[in-house]
């Protein structure tokens, strides 16, 4: 190789590695900002639901609760079981590529589908069944809170 290719080939080399590092610092920005928002959304929905159901209890004559009530109250438990499927499958998923990627003898061996991108690996993709149940469970936390309002607004 002539002094201007390797001089080429080392500034590629270099250049990659400048990338890499800074999609891994961004990644490792992200990584609690994510971790913060999946437990904020379990803590959220699931004090909602004993929110609601203090609320109903209270506000409850002679043993008859508000039929309206138990929307907020299903908007909230909706929620709760979003972030249920979405760990679940989640875990499932990472068990059984774990499992496969010890089976393999050679590095050529991996599935497509267990080698993961930087984004993937953060989780913020949609294939992610843990982000994907978390922006439902967003939205469920958001419309139970919406209808509570509403609830309040009308009685």
């Amino acid at each position: 190789m002539s002094d201007d290719k390797e001089d080429d080939h080392d500034r590629q080399l270099r250049n990659l590695e400048q990338a890499s590092d800074v999609v891994k610092h961004r990644i490792e920005r992200v990584d609690p900002i994510f971790s913060h928002a999946i437990n904020t959304l379990w803590a959220g929905n699931g004090t909602a639901c004993l929110a609601v159901l203090g609320a109903i209890s209270a506000t409850s004559k002679n043993g008859v609760i508000d039929k309206r009530t138990l929307v907020p109250l299903f908007l909230f438990m909706s929620g709760l079981i979003c972030m249920c499927i979405g760990s679940l499958v989640t875990l499932f998923g990472e068990s059984a590529a774990i499992n496969r990627m010890q089976a393999v003898s050679n590095m050529l061996d991996f599935q497509g589908q267990d080698v993961q991108s930087p984004i993937e690996w953060s989780g913020l993709t949609f294939r992610n069944w843990r982000t994907l149940m978390a922006l439902f469970a967003g939205g469920f936390f958001i419309a139970g809170c919406l209808a509570g309002f509403l609830i309040l607004l009308i009685a």
